[in-house]
């Protein structure tokens, strides 16, 4: 069977239209697909963060009916019990019906997801990750217009921790390499650098900003 070459998308205004645009209710299957498909560090480390917090607030519900036990019997293990299950299964349901697909946008040709980007907005800046191209389109311009797509309609500074192999990509769409003691301990879990720090950050300012990005502390004048 022929190997048809995969098609070169043209970057023009009917793609931005017709191809790019914000995930709908009925991409969650084929965003999931996409995001099994890639075995980036950065996007592992992501996903596995936001699970941890399901994990650690289950071994401290578990430690509280440990405690339940021993001071009120039954009765109260039941109930501890109860809020458990009740805690283990909005966490199962989150993840099932894929809640934060609405912070995804996708790239779709011919009715088909190949690319898709999840960028989760704060009041004063952004995170990116979940960068995504399916493999038959990788290596076709596609991630390029991806990205050149997000740092278009980008207003506030845009945040991201990737491989040192990807900076040069990156730097392409104007992302400069940020010091990561710079940045707020929160930002700094959300991006994954405490489980690897061997990450680098990058950050997109669009013009409109300050050139002080808005996740990092402020320098230090001493």
């Amino acid at each position: 069977m022929p190997n048809h070459p995969v098609p070169r998308l043209e970057e023009s205004e009917a793609f931005w239209q017709h191809h790019f645009r914000p995930a709908f209710p009925q991409d969650r299957r084929q965003i999931r697909v996409l995001l099994r498909s890639y075995d980036d560090q950065a996007a592992n480390l992501a996903r596995g963060w936001r699970l941890g917090h399901y994990l650690g607030l289950g071994l401290v519900l578990a430690l509280i009916l440990h405690g339940l036990i021993a001071v009120g019997g039954i009765q109260l293990l039941l109930y501890g019990t109860l809020g458990l299950g009740t805690v283990l299964l909005v966490g199962w349901l989150n993840s099932w019906l894929f809640a934060d697909w609405q912070n995804y946008w996708v790239i779709e040709q011919n009715q088909q997801l190949i690319a898709c980007a999840r960028r989760t907005g704060y009041n004063s800046y952004a995170v990116l990750c979940d960068v995504v191209v399916a493999p038959k389109y990788r290596h076709h311009g596609v991630g390029t217009l991806l990205i050149a797509a997000m740092t278009r309609m980008e207003t506030q500074p845009l945040y991201l921790a990737c491989c040192p192999k990807l900076i040069p990509f990156y730097r392409r769409f104007q992302f400069v390499v940020i010091n990561p003691h710079s940045l707020t301990a929160y930002l700094r879990r959300e991006l994954g650098l405490e489980q690897n720090p061997a990450l680098v950050v990058l950050c997109y300012s669009p013009s409109n900003v300050k050139d002080q990005p808005i996740g990092c502390h402020p320098p230090d004048n001493t």
